[in-house]
Formats: structure tokens, C-alpha cells, sequence
């Protein structure tokens, strides 16, 4: 059995958002200092800049979207596995008693982008600073 390999770099002939699960992309390990994480190298950055917004602004929910993520959803537990890892119970949020909803896709999915964009437009024409 040949395993898939996506190289995510130009001029990759396959888009990041297209790679599967199995990638070994997804697969590759990573010797990182501040997260020694056996999880892939897109699903470790994320978690390095989820780690570095709980321990700054502490959210209170973190939204994970765009094309890549959307149509990559085992990002997500990668993530989480990774963050919960990293903090090793140094903070204690009560929001992030639970990770599956602590760190999410938006609700509206790829159309998260656009509509926001609609809706500021649309309370800055109501208040009529445009």
C-alpha cells in the first residue's frame, strides 16, 4: 500500500485543502520546543497560536476557519490534543473545561468570512459613520 503525500509548497500540483486524512503530510512529526507534538506540522501551528491567544487574551471561544480547515476537519482534534498538551493544566478557564466546543469551525461554515464582512458593513451603514 503506497501511502499519499501532499507537499503543501509551491508548486504543489495538489491544493492543501485537497490532501486526505491519511496524508502523511497530516502524519509528519515534528521535534517543535514548545509543543513536542507527535501531530502534523499544520495541526501544531494552530495549536501554537491557539496556546499563544489563551495565554494573552483568553478567550472565551476560538473559531478555526477558512478552506483548508473546513474541508480538513480531523485538524481539529489534532489541535485540541495538542493545545491540551501544551497549557498541561496551567490555566484554568472555564470555558475550556470542554475543548470540543472551546475550539470550533464557525457555525456558518465557509460563509462565516463573507456574511461577517456583511454584517459589519451593515452596522456601520446603521450607524451612519459611512
Amino acid at each position: 500500500m503506497v501511502e499519499s503525500f501532499c507537499l503543501p509548497l509551491p508548486p504543489s500540483p495538489v491544493p492543501l485543502s485537497r490532501c486526505p486524512a491519511n496524508s502523511g503530510f497530516w502524519q509528519h512529526r515534528s521535534q517543535n520546543v514548545v509543543l513536542k507534538s507527535k501531530e502534523g506540522p499544520l495541526a501544531q501551528a494552530l495549536a501554537q497560536l491557539v496556546h499563544v491567544l489563551v495565554v494573552t487574551i483568553a478567550p472565551q471561544r476560538i473559531l478555526i476557519g477558512g478552506g483548508v480547515v473546513s474541508a480538513q476537519p480531523h485538524l481539529f482534534p489534532r489541535i485540541r490534543q495538542s493545545l491540551a498538551q501544551s497549557l498541561h493544566g496551567y490555566l484554568h478557564i472555564p470555558e475550556m473545561e470542554d475543548l470540543a466546543t472551546y475550539i470550533t469551525p464557525p457555525g456558518l461554515g465557509t460563509r462565516a468570512g463573507p456574511l461577517g464582512a456583511l454584517a459589519v458593513a451593515a452596522d456601520t451603514h446603521a450607524e451612519g459613520t459611512v
